[in-house]
């Protein structure tokens, strides 16, 4: 299912609230594979640590419906988005640190995606079928942990 096109997300300040601190980390963060953090795959991945979530209960976090969840659940969500426990509070150092580096990645994610398609426009109509057919299967099912992985030029 197709992820609906969201308002962009601002990055936060020490003031913002803990639930827009959430629907930053997930709209700005990547799972492992590449793929963006649904709610669903958030839960899973963090009840597959040992810590109890429902999705209710991330989708109170996310509304700002429950505003201090525990210190265990703050660990577990900082874990999981790569940050540090700090970035939830109103530690001015940390949200700027931790959203400096959040948004470096995603510049850098776009940046390649960009060289990408620049190149790919480059090649003749039947080198771009084939490249279709590759970069189709690969993002619909292509084992791609056992392939090296190509250098921007």
């Amino acid at each position: 299912m197709a992820r609906k096109k969201q308002e962009p997300i601002e990055p936060p300040t020490a003031g913002s609230s803990f639930a827009e601190k959430l629907r930053y980390l997930q709209a700005k963060t990547i799972q492992p594979d590449g793929s963006a953090w649904s709610a669903q795959a958030a839960v899973n991945a963090i009840t597959a640590t040992g810590a109890a979530m429902s999705p209710a209960y991330f989708s109170e976090m996310r509304s700002g419906a429950t505003a201090n969840p525990s210190a265990k659940v703050i660990q577990s969500l900082a874990d999981l988005f790569g940050v540090s426990p700090a970035f939830f509070f109103n530690d001015a150092a940390a949200v700027e640190q931790e959203t400096a580096q959040i948004e470096l990645e995603v510049a850098l994610r776009e940046a390649h995606i960009e060289h990408v398609a620049a190149k790919a426009s480059q090649l003749s109509p039947a080198q771009q079928a084939a490249f279709n057919r590759a970069l189709t299967q690969v993002v619909l099912g292509g084992d791609t942990a056992s392939r090296p992985a190509a250098a921007p030029e």
